[in-house]
């Protein structure tokens, strides 16, 4: 076991490693790692093959590279900051993460989440992307309590099997798309779901349960540059295409600002127990083409 306490550590033109079965407790302690991104001196943090990271109080910055965790790995994380500018964050593989009063931070880079991956966020919590993606695939299992997903100048995107669960939590995504795609589930409950400058489409086989939750899609300016492939059209903003389901209860609200509400394809909308639909300045279309 490597105790790390009242610290502070920095790493230039190098990278951190750990790896077989390491044990790493950070108390009040802060790693830095740096680099020239793109470079093999990028400056990554590499947690693989079984190892442990527990956090308290404490902070990773990774500035120039990648944080990677794969392979069994466990990083337990309370009241601690991880911070990656211009590199991604990955968690694959049978990876975990919990966060407990926690923040992690992406700039210039995407935050994927991929594999059998259990990643999960409680109390104030919080996960920020900037100029960059939130990307869920493969079978892994993401869940938000009282927590919040914050997405800008990217996408939120739902691959695969992935699986996300919000509860008493918030999912905000500002110039860019939250896609469901292929067999992905998605839950909220007691939530908020806020794009601004982007769309929210429901494709393939995805499957999708609001409950008691408020989701509102708002274009902020003049049109949407990005294409979309037919049948789907360029006003359109909450698109349920495919042969997804999505099904809004317990008095769960839609607001969609500037824009159209398009149900196509083979694509199924459920909206029971008083819940609400409202468009302003676009149209409700069901169509096939």
């Amino acid at each position: 076991m490597n105790i790390i306490e009242d610290s502070q550590i920095s790493i230039t033109a190098g990278n951190v490693e750990m790896y077989d079965n390491g044990n790493v407790n950070m108390n009040s302690a802060t790693i830095s790692v740096s680099g020239v991104a793109g470079s093999p001196t990028s400056g990554s943090f590499k947690i693989s093959d079984q190892v442990r990271l527990s956090m308290v109080d404490s902070f990773v910055r990774v500035d120039g590279g990648d944080f990677n965790s794969n392979g069994f790995v466990f990083t337990d994380s309370i009241s601690s900051i991880i911070s990656v500018s211009k590199g991604s964050a990955t968690f694959t593989d049978s990876s975990e993460y919990r966060g407990v009063s926690s923040e992690i931070q992406i700039s210039g880079g995407d935050l994927n989440i991929s594999g059998t991956t259990v990643w999960s966020m409680f109390v104030n919590s919080r996960a920020s992307v900037s100029a960059g993606s939130l990307n869920l695939a493969d079978s892994s299992k993401t869940s938000l309590e009282n927590s919040s997903f914050d997405v800008s100048g990217g996408n939120f995107n739902l691959f695969s099997l992935s699986d996300l669960s919000l509860a008493s939590s918030s999912l905000t995504v500002t110039g860019g798309d939250l896609y469901h795609a292929d067999n992905s589930h998605f839950i909220a409950v007691s939530s908020t779901i806020s794009i601004s400058e982007g769309r929210i489409i429901y494709d393939d086989n995805s499957l999708c349960e609001i409950e008691n939750t408020q989701t509102t899609v708002a274009l902020d300016r003049d049109g949407l540059t990005s294409k979309l492939p037919s049948p789907m059209h360029a006003d359109d903003l909450m698109i349920f295409g495919g042969q997804s389901i999505v099904h809004f209860f317990s008095s769960s609200v839609l607001d969609i600002l500037r824009g159209n509400f398009a149900v196509i394809e083979s694509a199924t909308a459920i909206f029971d127990s008083n819940s609400r639909i409202t468009v302003s300045g676009g149209n409700m279309e069901i169509r096939s083409s």
